[in-house]
């Protein structure tokens, strides 16, 4: 099981500091849907350049849902959905999956590149 370390504590800060500004956005104007938000929540670990565990996409992916589920609870993802089915909610859920799925190509393409030797 993977538990962050100091090494990937810089990935959970933008994590989670992108998870705060949609928060604070969603608090402000609950009908508006901020449809990329969970998107970088979930992808925002790569930017940290961290050498990240093959799990972390699984707990980014449960982290940016449980955000987006507290926020659902709070009543405040209330704005319309760009898909046909399901609301805000699982629009945010489905935007989760796909960040933590595109941070972990980003990583392993990134891991790849700064491994080879010149």
């Amino acid at each position: 099981m993977f538990v962050p370390t100091a090494v990937s504590a810089r990935s959970w800060i933008l994590s989670a500091g992108f998870a705060v500004v949609w928060t604070v956005a969603a608090a402000i104007t609950p009908d508006v849907t901020y449809h990329l938000a969970p998107v970088i929540v979930a992808a925002a670990p790569v930017a940290s350049r961290d050498r990240l565990p093959s799990s972390w996409p699984l707990f980014t992916f449960a982290f940016t849902a449980a955000v987006a589920l507290g926020l659902a609870l709070l009543d405040l993802l209330q704005g319309p959905s760009l898909l046909p089915v399901g609301g805000a909610l699982f629009e945010s859920v489905v935007g989760a999956l796909a960040g933590a799925g595109i941070g972990a190509v980003l990583a392993r393409r990134g891991v790849a590149i700064r491994d080879r030797e010149p």
